[in-house]
């Protein structure tokens, strides 16, 4: 991994799971033993804000549908990062007295 904390470390209850064999985590926590029902998750549907899109497989945490939220948070991170960086040299040109007098 990245560095990042996953829900899908290897812990007793993702090992017990895995035995049992519910791979498919979808967003709420909630394991299944197939992909269609973590996508159709009544759980999901009632308590998250935003749709059920991403399902993954915690025995390898990669994406089976959906789209990758640690990507989209990247993604996030570096538009963060322009508009701060641009807010910035904005503020130290009206800041310094002599900007645009040469």
């Amino acid at each position: 991994m990245d560095g990042m904390s996953t829900s899908t470390e290897n812990t007793p209850h993702y090992t017990r799971a895995i035995a049992q064999g519910y791979f498919y985590e979808c967003p709420c926590g909630e394991l299944h033993r197939e992909i269609r029902g973590a996508c159709l998750c009544r759980k999901c549907r009632v308590y998250l804000v935003e749709p059920c899109d991403t399902v993954i497989d915690i025995r390898d945490s990669s994406v089976v549908a959906g789209t990758d939220p640690r990507v989209i948070a990247a993604e996030e991170a570096r538009e963060a990062d322009l508009i701060v960086a641009a807010r910035k040299a904005s503020a130290m040109l009206t800041s310094n007295p002599f900007a645009g007098r040469f």
